[in-house]
């Protein structure tokens, strides 16, 4: 009886072990039909400046080389606190190489391409019932003024450090202006009124044709040299490589344009 049952045990044994390994094959390759590069998403930190550009440029890069991006915005100072707290992320890419040469001194980063240069500009909000044209025109008393953060943004920084040189901070500093986190809250407190004038990127008022774009020679020379990193930790340093240089190149293409870009 025994010799007899052996054989179909031993067949539907093996039938059973079969279909096991095809499971766990299907499992293992996943859909055919939803196949993909299975690399893990890169991670960018990236100043809030460089917002509209590089969400466009993300887009085409995840078109292009079916990888997905992932962009974490804040000002320069903050996001470089958030990779070097995060011990994770590809890129790194504040608004001034200030910021990339802080990442060096705390060994955050690895190779560095140059990407654009940002100048500083004045802008002043819808309706405003006065002409903006000059320095003291800026200045001028009952304007509310909005500036980045001079220890958090990369406008603040810059500008400050700018005006300083001039001498010209401290008549900044007695018209009591409003300190914002961000080069983009300037902008936006400037069109929402909130303000009356404030001093941002080129790069970030190019797109709003509704605000009075001022350049002013007190602000020649206050500009950026925007630069990206690689991150010393980066899992897929030669995905984060590639991803870097597509920034660098594709820069020009997209809304908002990254100006004056430096190969």
């Amino acid at each position: 009886m025994f010799s007899r049952l052996s054989a179909p045990l031993v067949a539907f044994a093996g039938s059973v072990l079969l279909l096991a390994g095809l499971i766990g094959a299907l499992f293992w390759t996943g859909d055919p039909g939803h196949a993909h590069s299975g690399n893990d998403p890169l991670i960018v930190f990236c100043a809030e400046a460089m917002r509209l550009p590089l969400d466009a440029i993300a887009k085409d890069y995840e078109q292009g080389f079916d990888q997905k991006v992932d962009l974490h915005f804040g000002s320069s100072m903050s996001i470089l606190a958030n990779l070097e707290m995060s011990q994770k992320g590809d890129l790194f890419l504040p608004a001034d190489d200030s910021f990339i040469e802080l990442a060096k001194t705390r060994d955050l980063i690895d190779d560095v391409y140059n990407i654009a240069k940002m100048h500083a500009v004045v802008i002043v909000r819808p309706n405003f019932p006065r002409p903006v044209k000059t320095w003291d025109d800026f200045l001028a008393v009952g304007n509310k003024i909005g500036l980045g953060n001079t220890d958090a943004t990369a406008i603040g920084k810059v500008v400050k450090q700018h005006l300083q040189a001039a001498g010209r901070w401290d008549a900044v500093e007695q018209r009591a202006p409003r300190y914002l986190s961000n080069v983009n809250e300037v902008r936006n407190s400037v069109l929402l009124g909130s303000v009356d004038v404030g001093i941002v990127w080129d790069l970030v008022a190019q797109p709003h044709p509704e605000l009075t774009v001022v350049k002013l020679k007190e602000l020649d020379g206050a500009e950026a040299r925007v630069q990206v990193g690689l991150v010393k930790s980066s899992k897929q340093p030669e995905h984060a490589r590639q991803l870097a240089k597509h920034i660098r190149d594709k820069g020009l293409q997209f809304g908002g344009n990254l100006p004056a870009v430096e190969k």
